[in-house]
């Protein structure tokens, strides 16, 4: 580990394991996954319907990464020839703390600032884009050739 982002990350880690933790975490859709894990989806199939939007490339990795982390256990279905996954007491563990982080994300989370602040930063925003094209249209033009 030579660059400072790598001995940064290690000496995050080692302050504290939260960091270490969120950073797993908080992987774009594993928590999503889990979620609908925990709740009744256990096929890829259902999986898909209840996530829609994911990639079949991120949900395979995700599952694995859930596996290998024994949030989830992968086991085969014996009808369908389909793995069937399930959530271990692990991942409704930090489920539980993760709806509880959700709603302290809605009690004190960034809020929308007021409408007359809003059409404030508007007004200003496209003063200075009318002043940066008013700029541009003074500037003497000088002939090519």
């Amino acid at each position: 580990m030579s660059s400072t982002n790598s001995r940064n990350r290690l000496s995050l880690r080692e302050a504290c394991v939260l960091n270490d933790a969120l950073a797993r975490l908080a992987l774009r859709w594993k928590m999503p996954v889990l979620h609908a894990i925990a709740n009744g989806a256990s096929s890829y199939g259902e999986l898909r319907a209840k996530l829609p939007e994911i990639t079949h490339q991120m949900l395979a990795a995700r599952l694995r990464e859930l596996v290998d982390e024994g949030l989830a256990v992968k086991s085969a279905d014996n009808h369908a020839n389909a793995p069937r996954y399930t959530a271990t007491g692990a991942a409704r563990e930090v489920l539980a703390i993760m709806e509880e982080i959700c709603r302290w994300e809605k009690r004190h989370g960034r809020r929308e600032p007021p409408p007359r602040e809003l059409a404030e930063r508007q007004a200003r925003a496209e003063t200075s884009w009318n002043e940066g094209a008013a700029a541009k249209d003074l500037r003497v033009r000088r002939p090519h050739g």
